[in-house]
C-alpha cells in the first residue's frame, strides 16, 4: 500500500474492532494486549489478507509479534 498513514490506520482499526480497544497504536505488540491470543492471532492474520489483500506466508505467521510485524508485510 502507498499511503503508509492510511494504511496504518486501517491496520490499528481493525485491531481495535477485534481486540475490542481504543488504546491500540502501532507501538503496541502481543504481550501488552491479553486479547492477542493463539485464536486471536489466526483472526488477525486473515482480517489483515482480506483487507489488505495479500497472502503472508504461514512460516512467517508465527514470527508475527507486533503491529510493526504486519505493516512489514504489507509494505513488501
Amino acid at each position: 500500500m502507498k499511503d503508509r498513514k492510511a494504511m496504518e490506520e486501517k491496520l490499528i482499526g481493525l485491531c481495535r474492532v477485534l481486540f475490542e480497544r481504543d488504546d491500540i497504536t502501532m507501538d503496541s505488540d502481543r504481550e501488552e494486549i491479553e486479547q492477542w491470543d493463539s485464536l486471536a492471532h489466526v483472526m488477525l492474520i486473515g482480517e489483515v489478507e482480506s483487507e489488505f489483500r495479500v497472502k503472508i506466508p504461514f512460516e512467517a505467521i508465527g514470527q508475527i509479534r507486533s503491529l510493526k510485524d504486519i505493516r512489514r508485510f504489507l509494505e513488501e
